[in-house]
């Protein structure tokens, strides 16, 4: 699926699609219409909303970024798709009632996000708008100066032209930086960092610890992820490294996804203080 998307991503910039309007530049033509290049289900079955009705009412918006455990990699293959209530998708111009697997992600199983933003509109009552940019198997530097940046900066363009600025950015990373030079990993994603207030981002940014592969935890990128969490408001998410249930010793199943999204959830509430709003 990786290696789909980097062909087609390549493919559109170098490209001219025929269908395409002149003015839209081609990589911001695939985040707007990525049923012209990515041969995939995250581009079927969405039922299309109109942004202004979004923006009218009382929303949150999630912006999420990283690899493959956030990347629509986890749980079941989504062959009983559920639409929760007050949760949307905004991709490139256009949103969308959310369903896994959500857009702006590589892979076509589910992904945490969609769970936890069920979870947030439920405490809020506020209306839910996810956007991602998350590529499986990426290393942290495709995010500054590879495929994985452009898809990046063009859904943060986006997300702007469309007035969805982010509440709270999640940056859930690291497996395949495994292995490098201590402290290079964390200034990597000091710059990813950057590369958001750049772009008019001043949202939270929440990074978990989240290292494990084959069942075993990395214990120098641990390391590196909560000094990350040290940042000019960035804040730590939850241990990912503790939940089990996987089932191929790196990428969760159902329950480990579940789990996922209530550790996500709790993390968050430190911040926010959901629970504490007025009851109605």
């Amino acid at each position: 699926m990786l290696r789909k998307l980097v062909a087609a991503l390549t493919f559109a910039v170098f490209c001219t699609n025929a269908h395409a309007k002149p003015s839209i530049q081609p990589l911001e033509d695939v985040v707007m219409h990525p049923q012209r290049y990515i041969d995939s289900v995250n581009i079927s079955g969405k039922e299309q909303i109109d942004c202004n009705y979004i923006k009218n009412r009382n929303h949150f918006v999630i912006f999420a970024s990283g690899q493959s455990l956030i990347a629509n990699t986890n749980g079941n293959f989504p062959w009983e798709r559920t639409i929760p209530r007050n949760v949307y998708e905004q991709w490139g111009a256009l949103c969308y009632k959310a369903n896994a697997p959500l857009y702006g992600a590589s892979d076509t199983m589910q992904s945490f996000v969609l769970l936890l933003a069920e979870y947030i509109a439920r405490a809020t009552t506020k209306d839910v708008v996810i956007n991602m940019a998350a590529i499986g198997g990426t290393p942290v530097g495709e995010f500054i100066h590879g495929t994985a940046n452009s898809l990046l900066i063009t859904q943060l363009h986006n997300m702007k032209q469309a007035g969805f600025l982010p509440d709270l950015v999640i940056w859930e990373h690291g497996q395949a930086d495994i292995g490098r030079q201590s402290g290079q990993y964390a200034a990597d994603v000091k710059t990813v960092i950057g590369i958001f207030r750049q772009n008019g981002v001043t949202a939270p940014i929440f990074v978990p610890t989240d290292t494990t592969v084959n069942w075993s935890a990395d214990e120098a990128l641990r390391q590196e992820q909560q000094s990350i969490q040290g940042f000019e408001n960035v804040f730590p998410g939850p241990d990912i490294d503790l939940v089990r249930y996987r089932y191929d010793g790196t990428h969760l199943d159902q329950k480990g996804l579940e789990i996922q999204a209530a550790m996500w959830f709790q993390a968050l509430d430190q911040h926010f203080h959901w629970h504490s709003r007025p009851a109605k």
